[in-house]
């Protein structure tokens, strides 16, 4: 019987220790998240132009509903990457835009505000569109 009470007693605080260290992993992740968040707002919005390098979901080995999206785009700083879930993604209607693309970059921090490409010398208006965060 003592046996039986000190393997549930294991059983008890290993599934305390689990849960009590994915509960601080995910305080730790929020935190952190909250602070680039609050740093970002004390930036300013800075603008740039910027070329589209890349443009293509990247697939990690999760959930198909759970893939981010990254868009690279060279400026004159250097690589500047922003990430996007899917939704995000669709909505801001990123997926137009092609490597090469040419453009104006704001941004704020870490955090995408949106790119404006440049209309082509034909006048064609159809490619000067922006793609703005619809936060």
């Amino acid at each position: 019987m003592l046996e039986i009470i000190a393997a549930f007693f294991t059983i008890c605080l290993f599934g305390l220790v689990t849960v009590g260290s994915i509960a601080l992993v995910l305080i730790i992740l929020m935190r952190k998240g909250i602070k680039q968040n609050r740093l970002n707002d004390s930036l300013p919005v800075e603008t740039i132009r910027a070329t589209v390098k890349s443009n293509a979901p990247i697939r990690l080995i999760r959930p198909k509903s759970d893939r981010r999206v990254f868009v690279t785009f060279e400026t004159e700083k250097g690589d500047m990457k922003f990430s996007f879930s899917p939704r995000k993604y669709s909505a801001l209607e990123l997926k137009v835009l092609k490597n090469g693309d040419v453009g104006t970059l704001h941004y704020q921090g870490t955090r995408f505000i949106d790119f404006v490409k440049e209309q082509l010398e034909t006048g064609h208006d159809e490619n000067r569109d922006t793609y703005q965060d619809p936060e």
